[in-house]
């Protein structure tokens, strides 16, 4: 009986690959180092953009900061699109924006915080009515 063996399709081994090599880097690294790395930023929950005050303000002891939001309010048709945008005025710096469109939430990279005030700007054009929305977000470090 030939035993048959299924190949892989591309993906599978470029999967594979980006594993073994991710895996070797934190072999290579103590776990000193990676608790380090993790705790070098922090998740703030903006929480629904759509439904909060125009600015809020969060404390926060981390030098680097990522972002959290949603939208909450209807019509099931309102969404983030391309154009949301983040971007910390105290330093100008801005980040990248990941978005999830089937649960209308968001999600950024890593944004670098100054010592003190940052004023960190939330721009997005709505989906449903075509105006610009805007929340700022003062962030103490």
């Amino acid at each position: 009986m030939k035993s048959r063996i299924r190949p892989f399709s591309w993906d599978h081994i470029i999967v594979l690959v980006v594993s073994l090599i991710g895996l070797s880097l934190n072999l290579n690294e103590s776990p000193k180092q990676n608790r380090a790395l993790a705790s070098l930023s922090q998740i703030i929950d903006l929480g629904c953009l759509d439904s909060q005050p125009i600015e809020n303000t969060y404390f926060q002891k981390q030098t680097i900061i990522r972002l959290r939001g949603r939208l909450c309010s209807p019509p099931r048709s309102r969404r983030f699109d391309s154009s949301l945008k983040i971007f910390n005025s105290s330093n100008g710096k801005s980040s990248v924006v990941f978005i999830q469109e089937q649960n209308k939430q968001f999600l950024t990279a890593e944004l670098p915080l100054v010592p003190g005030s940052n004023h960190i700007q939330i721009e997005w054009q709505d989906s449903f009515n075509a105006m610009k929305k805007v929340r700022t977000a003062q962030v103490f470090n």
